[in-house]
């Protein structure tokens, strides 16, 4: 009750916390700004002043690790406004104290309130007596480096604390760069780096927009950004003689040399395979750009007869007509069928058409049973419950007599009402007539593993709609490691 009623008190106290954060946040602001007003009017006791309680609890939420991002800016700034304030008043001891923290805090701080040159040799004196300097040399300049965790991408002469510090250069399609870096005050270290190619960037251009890549087996994009985007995807289709308005790109895929199996599909068209060999650019590792790849249109005529006919045909979940029925110029490609008549079943099957000109479906109607689950006798382990439902939900799958259906009702001890003696038989056929209007079924199907003795009985029950009583079978459930 304890721990409830805290949790409750720290969930109603957050909003009053976020709240507490941002006024801290304002306040500091309103004080920064206050003190650099009477900085610039050379009041540098009254600046001291206004700063020193408010570096005071800086340095506590450093000490606590509550400093965030926002505070921090806030905080170097009073350091550096304190600091020429204190070297102005002529209190070098105590500017020195600010202006060591100052570095501590960002050994690469630039000063923003002052063109004082004597303070700025005193600041870049104190400087070079705890920091060394790392001269960066990086290739490809875009790459990403990170010092300590700290991103230093657009600086290359960098001044690190004494110590040693982890320098990280990463980029895609090249291999990253990791070492540690041992910097002595008042020396410089110089560093290259040059990142060594692990992969390609590759550019598609396919015809039609949306096909689909699979490189390896893998979906890795579909033909979506227009080809006339970006001037240098302009140039290389108009020096081959393409119009960039016809195609679509699929961009930034990095793949490492070797031969690599590419698969493009498109519905309505034939699909294009063939094999790619990547090799890597050492030196410059300049992206590849694959020939234009244009589908060719393809369809075929598509004829569907059902057993009994005069069945409504939906293909992909959309209604098309009842059988027979033929479909001229009918889209190549994966397509969902499912062709049904009330209380006489249906047919439901994926088809992929590739590479043909016609095709007869011929459908013969099953009917669709509802599976609701397994009820168990408590004593019955529950990983045995679990094997046996797999078990029987693909035994149920693989028989061509009928559908299978799976119920998705949330309530879990469903299956059980279906095996308890004090429900009605009437209430039973009255939840499955529901249910088989809910899912479309005319039967559904139901077990339970029992414990007989020491025996594990198992029974499938099937029910109909409107028809009182089941049909059932049971069956010893044998362990697999017995039945070898």
């Amino acid at each position: 009750m304890k721990k409830i009623f805290f949790l409750i008190l720290t969930v109603l106290s957050f909003p009053f916390l976020c709240q507490i954060i941002v006024e801290e946040i304002g306040v500091s602001g309103d004080q920064i700004e206050k003190a650099s007003d009477l900085f610039r009017n050379y009041k540098f006791e009254k600046v001291v002043d206004i700063l020193t309680p408010l570096i005071s609890n800086f340095q506590n939420q450093e000490k606590e690790g509550r400093l965030q991002e926002r505070d921090e800016h806030f905080f170097k700034k009073a350091l550096e406004l304190r600091a020429i304030s204190y070297f102005n008043l002529g209190k070098e001891s105590l500017s020195k104290e600010d202006f060591i923290a100052l570095i501590k805090l960002d050994s690469n701080y630039i000063l923003e309130s002052t063109s004082s040159t004597k303070i700025a040799r005193f600041f870049n004196s104190i400087r070079e007596s705890l920091c060394g300097v790392l001269n960066l040399d990086v290739s490809p300049q875009e790459c990403a480096v990170t010092i300590d965790g700290k991103d230093f991408t657009s600086k290359y002469t960098i001044y690190l604390l004494e110590g040693i510090h982890i320098l990280k250069v990463e980029m895609m399609g090249y291999e990253p760069f990791s070492k540690e870096i041992n910097i002595s005050s008042g020396t410089t270290v110089s560093q290259n780096v040059k990142l060594k190619p692990n992969s390609r960037k590759v550019y598609f251009f396919i015809k039609p927009q949306g096909a689909k890549l699979f490189i390896n087996g893998k979906f890795s994009g579909s033909a979506d950004s227009k080809a006339s985007a970006k001037a240098e995807w302009v140039q290389y289709l108009t020096t081959g003689g393409f119009n960039p308005s016809d195609f679509f790109v699929v961009e930034s895929l990095y793949l490492p040399p070797g031969t690599h199996k590419i698969e493009i599909t498109s519905p309505c068209h034939s699909s294009r395979i063939f094999s790619l060999p990547i090799s890597l650019d050492l030196e410059n590792n300049r992206p590849g750009y694959i020939k234009p790849i244009e589908l060719a249109k393809e369809t075929l005529a598509l004829k569907i007869a059902s057993y009994p006919s005069n069945a409504s045909v939906e293909i992909d979940g959309n209604k098309v007509g009842r059988t027979p029925l033929k479909l001229e110029n009918f889209c190549s490609g994966e397509h969902y069928f499912k062709i049904f008549k009330e209380n006489q079943g249906e047919f439901r099957k994926k088809i992929e058409f590739k590479g043909i000109a016609e095709y007869t479906l011929e459908a013969r109607l099953r009917p669709t049973l509802l599976w609701i689950g397994t009820a168990y006798d408590q004593e019955i382990p529950r990983e045995t419950v679990a094997l046996l439902s797999d078990s029987l939900k693909k035994g149920l799958s693989s028989i061509e007599a009928f559908n299978i259906t799976f119920s998705e009702e949330a309530n879990p001890l469903l299956p059980d009402l279906f095996y308890t003696k004090g429900v009605s038989e009437q209430e039973k056929i009255k939840n499955v007539s529901e249910l088989c209007k809910k899912y479309g079924c005319e039967g559904a199907l139901v077990a339970k593993c029992a414990l007989e003795g020491e025996k594990q009985i198992v029974s499938l029950r099937l029910y109909i709609p409107e028809i009182e009583g089941c049909d059932e079978i049971t069956s010893l459930l044998i362990d697999a490691t017995d039945a070898n």
